[in-house]
């Protein structure tokens, strides 16, 4: 999910609130907006950021080896 769908997160968040679906962006606050991995880009490198909170409250588990 880019950037310009990030206002509408929550919404869609709460459309897939039961189902084991992953919700991936690539926004600064998008794992407290709903996601559950967000790509970002440190020191010329893509490197993600994990709510595994989230994901486990949908029976997902989700580690470093994503």
């Amino acid at each position: 999910m880019a950037d310009e769908a990030l206002a509408d997160l929550a919404d869609i968040a709460a459309l897939v609130t039961d189902e084991p679906v992953i919700v991936v962006c690539e926004s600064p606050g998008a794992l407290r907006k709903g996601a559950m991995v967000n790509l970002v880009v440190e020191d010329a490198k893509i490197k993600f950021e994990l709510n595994t909170e989230q994901a486990a409250a949908k029976g997902i588990t989700l580690g470093s080896n994503i």
